[in-house]
């Protein structure tokens, strides 16, 4: 992204949106990544969200409206400034010495919007100044504007905080020339399109500063992972992470809008919105450009994702930045998660947005993750550890609630009388129900009460039909097709055996073979009450694991017939 005004040469024209908020004219003031002082965009942006933070405080003081809780809004204006002011300073602890260009030579030039201090209380402007003491203590340099500050604490009688930026010899930034604030504080209707006008577009503004951020931050983790500099790299993530709850929490202070002022501006700017804004839009192909360095490296490497997070000490940098990553598009969806919130109680359900969504699309698009890969690989993770630890799936509840004297997973005693072709059309229905996904047919099998399964001997059992629901399901999410055999049954009264094998395939399209035993208890009626499977987990994760790094199509099993295999005493494999 560049701090130059945009040109429409090679469109229809500005959005309705950049006209509202004056975002040429803001993003005129921004200095170019290219500035020969990395701190310059954060110093810039930074500070305009701070002053643009005080022009709102300076209007909620000036607020006649009872309807408007206009001290509630300061309040909740200076804890964003607060924040604000103390994620800018932390960044440029980051950003290295001032040049020569963005220290300021003669005079004093104040800032317009901490003149605001003066018309607040004394409690907010002693939480206002001092963390901006603090937050400012560990720069290697004074922002510019801390005789100003000094000036609001004398006015309202509060004590000097003696900040080191105070400390003459220490290089002062021309705060006038970098954050341009006067050229922020001005960027407004003159006189508002009603009294949400200025809070609408404000809170707009602030959150193209912070977004602006973001992105510089996003486009220095690509620079940095492209060489190799991963441990910067991830620094810079993490920078952008945080600016972008900044800019999410900026968008959240529409929240305070009184309802019956702001719908009759939301109709006059029909077709203009934060929805079109471009560095909302931007965040995504931004954080995937970050990840490519990694995605080459690890082709490179022969290295899979998998590996990654099952030996993060091995690659410990590339861990480091793989997670961030992660972070990185959490924060983008919760971004686009909390404006569908803020969307939804101005305009409810079943309304359409600006851009011509309905607003449950906004949710839907905000549960799209950024990364489709990583998230395949957290569900193929997830898969080969359930399989890698079956046998101890539950093993810490089940030794609880047996140390408590808690078992009802025994079945109950009682006459051996169920007849043999109902206990074998039961099994036939088993497998039957698994292959056609029939989840509630199979629970149905299971007496109601006492029916249980225990997936490998020793496990936890799934008791009762809402468990024995979360067993199958988990089967079912587990794997796209499932197909069986199964021996002849081996019946003694109201138990019976039978060995099987599953030919199946993953939602990725990888192809695992499990077999091994099921050992039956029925009621009279031909309900199951027990069904227990004797196999080996571990040897499917290994299969899967294996499989992790093949190509990711969908691989055609035959579908063979429910025939009988050769007996067996034991197994060798199976699903959880």
């Amino acid at each position: 992204m560049s701090g130059a005004p945009r040109t429409h040469a090679d469109s229809t024209g500005p959005l309705p949106y950049e006209l509202y908020i004056r975002l040429d004219a803001l993003s005129a003031s921004w200095p170019n990544d290219a500035d020969s002082w990395p701190g310059s965009v954060v110093a810039c942006c930074g500070f305009q969200a701070a002053e643009l933070s005080l022009r709102l405080i300076d209007d909620a003081l000036s607020d006649a409206r009872p309807a408007a809780f206009p001290q509630q809004r300061v309040a909740r204006f200076v804890e964003h400034l607060v924040e604000g002011l103390a994620l800018t300073c932390r960044l440029l602890q980051h950003c290295g010495p001032l040049e020569p260009a963005a220290t300021i030579t003669a005079g004093h030039a104040p800032s317009p919007g901490f003149a605001v201090l003066s018309r607040l209380d004394s409690a907010h402007v002693e939480k206002i100044t001092r963390q901006f003491a603090l937050a400012g203590a560990g720069l290697p340099f004074r922002i510019g504007i801390e005789e100003q500050l000094a000036g609001a604490r004398r006015h309202h009688r509060l004590p000097a905080l003696g900040a080191a930026g105070t400390t003459p010899g220490v290089p002062a930034m021309d705060y006038a020339a970098v954050v341009a604030p006067a050229t922020a504080f001005a960027l407004r209707e003159p006189v508002p399109c009603g009294p949400e006008d200025h809070l609408f577009s404000t809170a707009h503004q602030i959150t193209e500063c912070w977004l602006r951020i973001a992105h510089h931050y996003l486009d220095e983790a690509t620079a940095h992972a492209a060489r190799k500099r991963w441990e910067a790299g991830t620094a810079a993530l993490r920078y952008a992470c945080d600016t972008l709850a900044l800019a999410m929490k900026a968008g959240q202070l529409l929240d305070l809008m009184v309802l019956a002022d702001y719908h009759p501006l939301r109709v006059r700017l029909r077709d203009g919105s934060g929805a079109q804004s471009k560095a909302m839009r931007q965040l995504r192909p931004a954080v995937r450009a970050a990840a490519r360095p990694l995605w080459e490296t690890l082709e490179a490497g022969g290295l899979g994702m998998l590996d990654i997070l099952e030996q993060p000490a091995a690659h410990l940098e590339l861990y480091g930045y793989l997670n961030v990553l992660k972070a990185a598009g959490k924060r983008i969806q919760e971004f686009l998660f909390e404006h569908y919130l803020l969307a939804l109680g101005v305009l409810g359900t079943h309304s359409l947005g600006s851009a011509g969504y309905e607003i449950r699309k906004l949710a839907e698009r905000a549960a799209q993750p950024i990364f489709p890969e990583i998230n395949t690989l957290h569900h193929d993770y997830v898969m080969i550890t359930n399989f890698r630890h079956g046998e101890a799936a539950g093993s810490i509840v089940r030794r609880n609630e047996l140390a408590h004297g808690w078992n009802p997973y025994q079945p109950i005693d009682h006459p051996e009388s169920c007849p043999r072709d109902i206990i074998e059309a039961r099994i036939a229905d088993y497998f039957r129900f698994i292959e056609q996904r029939n989840g509630d047919a199979w629970v149905e099998l299971f007496d109601p009460v006492r029916g249980h399964v225990e997936d490998v001997p020793g496990t936890r059992p799934f008791l009762g039909q809402a468990h024995l629901r979360i067993f199958i399901n988990g089967m079912f999410n587990a794997f796209s097709d499932l197909r069986a055999t199964y021996s002849s049954p081996r019946i003694d009264g109201n138990s019976a055996s039978v060995d099987w094998r599953f030919d199946a395939v993953s939602y990725n399209g990888q192809a695992v073979v499990f077999d091994g035993r099921e050992d039956f208890h029925f009621a009279d009626d031909g309900r199951i009450v027990r069904a227990v499977a004797d196999w080996s987990p571990a040897r499917v994760a290994q299969q899967w694991r294996d499989r992790q790094e093949a190509p990711r199509r969908p691989v055609p099993v035959p579908r063979p017939r429910l025939a009988a295999v050769p007996d067996r005493s034991s197994g060798s494999a199976s699903v959880a």
